[in-house]
């Protein structure tokens, strides 16, 4: 292939071809009016504005500068064979001449004599060890050759090509493809760009969402603790009044005490003064001297505040906050929807298997007279009528008996086939939870067990196509949250319920 050179200073950089109506942005690099105005228009939805040339990073649009200089000087090259000033059209390699309109109609058309656009100097252009035009070009060493030096000279017998017009066509057209291939890349390069920044976009508003919700809940918290310590400080402040009252009780029992023994004071130091044994002893016989010593009831103890039932008060009521806002996280959790319409398409229900109202279906040993069909499963299945290709999606089960499991299956599961591994959970096609003496959820064979006490056998399913999450929940109270697989859902869904020995399903309306 022809060596091709691009002129920067005379080309676009982004159609690679002459400028027209030539500007540059601030930068200095130059482009076509057009071609620059298009490609700032596609960089309109980004934070951002870069220069296609040397990316430089712009906050806002740049402005689109007009170029005062010319980009280049036009050669006027005279005719060799006119008297006067007239202008060359063409300059023959082979007579090393300048034609102009007139001379070259009657110019040869051998080839040999190569034209090109008029030049005053055609030195380059020859071979300087045979002064012949340079007509072929040696791909072994990469250098353009004369005819002699293939022919006889150094470069015989090596790998040439001839330079004439039809290889520069061809390598034109090369070249056009080439650069129609780049633009496609480019504009793919582009739209993942633009897809980047709309998923940054809406990354950004999710997470924002999320940290609102998140404070939210926390100042919801920090209220219901806020109550609860006001309510627990009030509490300390009745005890303490109450403490308070009872002390101020036993001091003005006390000092009804101390006023009487003061008084019982004062008539013993009369006492003391009575010489008169007779009166004396009438005196003291007439006081009343029970109580004055040992009075137990008179001992009073000052720590008279009881701070178990605050403590017990403060305890129960922490336990009774952290019970109610697991109730409230299960809650939030818990999809906030409408139950999507969901009824049983006999026409994929297995022999065994019994429908009712469409919504009932039960394992019977009976079989039933049913047509075949491609749809009908040779194992104890059935499928919903509805399909989900998209959007959000929750229903409700109710199950009776064992050996059943209730979930969600590809539109091409296995039917014609009663192998174990044709059962929902058992492949790849197929996500379900399976209810026996205990509950547990399998995909692909994959089995993970679940403990549950709880005696409640309805079940919420909640489907979010999009973003690759099944969900299953136990409607018991408070709801409980089971399992959530997180794939990458690639076909149509249907509900897919197996149904065992003795087990019955229902769907909630």
């Amino acid at each position: 292939m022809a060596a091709v050179f691009v002129n920067e200073d005379l080309s676009c950089y982004i159609c690679l071809n002459p400028y027209t109506d030539p500007v540059s942005l601030q930068c200095g690099h130059r482009f076509c009016r057009d071609c620059i105005a298009h490609e700032l228009d596609t960089q309109g939805g980004s934070r951002v504005y870069t220069c296609p040339n040397c990316g430089e990073e712009f906050l806002e649009c740049p402005p689109i500068l007009h170029k005062k200089r010319r980009l280049h000087t036009v050669e006027t090259v005279p005719c060799t064979y006119c008297d006067g000033p007239v202008p060359a059209e063409k300059t023959c390699l082979h007579c090393d001449a300048s034609l102009c309109a007139k001379h070259l109609t009657k110019h040869s058309t051998a080839p040999e004599h190569v034209l090109i656009e008029p030049t005053a100097s055609s030195e380059d252009r020859k071979c300087p060890v045979h002064w012949q035009v340079l007509d072929h070009y040696c791909t072994e060493h990469n250098v353009f050759i004369c005819s002699p030096c293939y022919l006889g000279g150094e470069h015989w017998n090596h790998e040439v090509l001839l330079l004439n017009i039809h290889s520069v066509e061809n390598e034109n057209k090369n070249l056009n493809l080439f650069i129609e291939n780049l633009r496609k890349e480019r504009q793919k390069i582009q739209a993942q760009i633009d897809s980047l920044q709309d998923s940054e976009e809406a990354q950004e508003k999710k997470i924002d969402a999320v940290s609102e919700q998140v404070t939210a809940q926390i100042q919801n918290v920090q209220r219901e603790l806020e109550v609860l310590h006001n309510k627990v400080l009030n509490e300390v402040q009745v005890q303490k009044i109450k403490s308070s009252e009872l002390v101020l009780d036993w001091k003005k029992k006390l000092e009804e005490q101390r006023q009487e023994l003061t008084g019982k004071i004062c008539d013993m130091q009369e006492l003391c003064n009575v010489s008169d044994p007779l009166t004396f002893l009438k005196k003291v016989m007439g006081t009343d001297l029970i109580g004055i010593f040992d009075d137990e009831n008179s001992k009073v103890s000052g720590n008279q505040f009881d701070e178990a039932p605050i403590s017990e008060m403060l305890y129960k009521e922490l336990l009774q906050f952290s019970d109610g806002l697991n109730k409230r996280m299960l809650k939030d959790a818990f999809p906030k929807m409408k139950k999507s319409e969901i009824t049983l398409d006999i026409k994929t229900a297995h022999c065994k298997i019994k429908i009712r109202n469409s919504r009932t279906a039960s394992y019977t040993a009976n079989r039933q007279v049913r047509r075949a069909c491609p749809e009908r499963f040779r194992s104890q299945h059935v499928l919903s009528k509805c399909k989900f290709l998209s959007g959000n999606h929750y229903w409700e089960v109710e199950v009776r008996g064992t050996q059943c499991s209730i979930g969600v299956a590809y539109d091409n599961i296995e039917r014609k086939t009663a192998r174990i591994d044709s059962r929902i959970g058992y492949n790849r096609r197929s996500w379900a939870l399976g209810i026996d003496d205990n509950l547990s959820v399998r995909h692909n064979n994959a089995k993970t067990k679940i403990p549950t006490d709880s005696p409640v056998r309805s079940f919420g399913i909640f489907l979010e196509y999009e973003a690759g999450r099944l969900s299953f929940y136990q409607l018991c109270d408070p709801i409980r949250h089971l399992h959530t697989f997180t794939t990458t859902f690639t076909r149509p869904l249907h509900a897919a319920f197996y149904l065992g020995e003795g087990s019955r399903i229902t769907i909630l309306n």
